[in-house]
């Protein structure tokens, strides 16, 4: 990132004196380490959007996150967060779970590969790609088929099913996006044992993995 930023500045100092600048022994540093921005799936105050075109046509226009993604590698922005109840079923297969799917084969892989690529491209500018998520949400789809286990779709307390199931929802999504880092909320709705759940479903997961991507918690109630 460094290099990129130097580039970026000679570039714009030859650019401004349509020259070879006379001093190029230059040094700068942001003032801060992390500079990002949210995009959000989800809207009109509900957390769980079905992440598709037809809800966020803006994330499948490649030529419109080329733009956007420019635009913040020119501002000196290095993350950004997206930010949905429980993402994790829009881009992964979790063949353990089946009753959690709610895309057909086509739109799960058209997802999958859509992130891939944004990740790669938000690789190429310096930009940290982090996925949020609260807790415990879980996919509609299991919330349904799990409804006489007292399984909702947003869960105030956890359950050996639901942290065995998000623990492999973590699991996979690092296996598969490793360059992704996490970022949780475990809000007011987990009203009890808020920070067991964050090692034994959360953390685990992420050691399941056998990686170590970053996770930031949000303090919200924790």
């Amino acid at each position: 990132s460094g290099v990129l930023y130097g580039c970026l500045e000679f570039g714009r100092q030859v650019l401004a004196a349509h020259k070879l600048p006379q001093n190029q022994d230059f040094t700068d540093h942001p003032a801060f380490k992390i500079r990002g921005t949210n995009l959000f799936w989800m809207k009109q105050g509900e957390y769980d959007w079905a992440v598709t075109p037809e809800n966020f046509p803006w994330f499948f226009d490649r030529a419109l996150m080329l733009r956007y993604l420019d635009k913040l590698v020119e501002n000196g922005y290095n993350t950004i967060y997206f930010w949905n109840g429980h993402p994790f079923i829009y881009f992964l297969k979790l063949a353990q779970y089946p009753e959690a799917k709610v895309l057909n084969d086509a739109d799960l892989q058209r997802n999958m590969d859509q992130l891939q690529w944004f990740t790669r491209e938000a690789d190429r500018r310096g930009i940290w790609t982090v996925m949020h998520f609260y807790n415990i949400h879980v996919s509609p789809a299991f919330a349904k088929a799990h409804e006489r286990e007292g399984v909702r779709v947003q869960n105030s307390a956890s359950t050996p099913l639901l942290e065995a199931y998000m623990r492999r929802c973590i699991s996979e999504f690092v296996s598969t996006y490793p360059s992704v880092g996490l970022m949780l909320t475990a809000g007011e709705a987990l009203s009890v044992k808020q920070e067991e759940w964050v090692r034994d479903a959360i953390i685990a997961g992420i050691r399941d993995s056998g990686r170590q991507p970053p996770l930031i918690v949000r303090q919200w109630t924790i």
